[in-house]
Formats: C-alpha cells, sequence, structure tokens
C-alpha cells in the first residue's frame, strides 16, 4: 500500500515546485501455522477432551492467537487479515479427533479467496 501525501506550502506554490512524500506500508507476505491442541492443565476426569481443543495461529513476531472453535468468526477475521501471497499451515493433531470436512472445505475455500495458499500439514 503506498500512500501519496502532497505538501503545498505557499512559497512553493508561488515558486512552481510542490514537494511530494511518498509513505510505503510494506506487508509481508509469510508462512503462517494453525495448530490444533489441547490445554494441558484442564484434563479432568469429567471433561471430554473435544471441550479441551483449542486451534492456536502463530504469527511471526507477535502474540499466538488462541481460538476454541475451529469454524469461528474470529478466526477467520484473524486468517483474512493474513497478507496476500502467504502461506498458512494447519498442523492438525493425530491424538485429537478431525473436525468435520466440510469445515475444513470451507476454511480452504476462505483462504483462495483471500489469496492464501493453505496447506494441510501430515498429522503428528
Amino acid at each position: 500500500m503506498v500512500s501519496v501525501h502532497y505538501i503545498l506550502d505557499k512559497e512553493l506554490v508561488e515558486s512552481g515546485q510542490i514537494q511530494i512524500i511518498f509513505n510505503a506500508a510494506v506487508v509481508r507476505a509469510e508462512d503462517y501455522h494453525l495448530a490444533q491442541t489441547q490445554l494441558r492443565d484442564a484434563l479432568a476426569p469429567d471433561v471430554p477432551h473435544e471441550s479441551l481443543t483449542v486451534y492456536v495461529l502463530i504469527l511471526p513476531g507477535r502474540s499466538p492467537e488462541v481460538f476454541k472453535r475451529f469454524d469461528s468468526k474470529p478466526m477467520e477475521e484473524a486468517i483474512g487479515n493474513l497478507p496476500r501471497g502467504s502461506v498458512l499451515h494447519y498442523d492438525a493433531n493425530a491424538l485429537m479427533a478431525r473436525h468435520p470436512e466440510a469445515q475444513m472445505q470451507t476454511l480452504m475455500a476462505y483462504c483462495k479467496e483471500k489469496g492464501i495458499s493453505f496447506i494441510e500439514s501430515p498429522t503428528r
């Protein structure tokens, strides 16, 4: 994104000179990871494992963002804010239940619409 600002100084205008300043905000496309994991300190015999599942969006240079639901609107918005050309790696956990395929397809389509490559990494 480049914004152009014209500074019109009275003396510059009278002399026929105009000063132009360019401000450029550079946003780099990078690799990001969305990891499926569980809250480890919340394990209890009467708590279903599904309720402990969280999705962590790892953002280089920033704090990770944690989401309770795979299909949440806040997670979609956070992914939608990634720079075009970025790569989102989904790191599922083989020991945890997989979310419905329809949700995965919806996320893949959303990434494509936003210009983000989506890669489902092998489960760990």
